[in-house]
């Protein structure tokens, strides 16, 4: 995790704040390796950082920018009404994904997981 090569125009929160959220959930991870929740927000927090290529929802080798995370953000918005079987086997996993869209690019919520250890 390099908070120092997350692009600023992929977040509506501040870098610190992006950081911390990030950090709580690599470490909420650790110890819950199966947690679907914790997997999608520590997937698409990644991917807001570039840390990986792969967006979370489409799987696109394809980082994030404003752009792709516009199109990622409509996708999981829409496949929890089109693909609901799809979304029932990965627990709450792509809520995940939303809400750390909506907190770090959106700047419209808190963090997806707790900052306070």
């Amino acid at each position: 995790m390099d908070p120092t090569v997350v692009p600023l125009a992929n977040l509506r929160i501040s870098l610190a704040e992006f950081t911390a959220g990030w950090q709580a959930a690599e470490s909420f991870l650790t110890d819950h390796r199966n947690d679907w929740h914790a997997i999608g927000v520590v997937t698409t927090s990644r991917w807001l950082a570039t840390a990986t290529p792969y967006s979370p929802v489409l799987d696109r080798h394809t980082p994030a920018d404003e752009k792709m995370i516009a199109i990622e953000y409509i996708a999981a918005d829409t496949y929890k009404i089109q693909r609901p079987e799809w979304v029932a086997e990965r627990g709450r996993w792509i809520e995940a994904v939303i809400a750390t869209l909506t907190w770090a690019w959106r700047g419209m919520a808190p963090a997806p997981i707790s900052t306070d250890q």
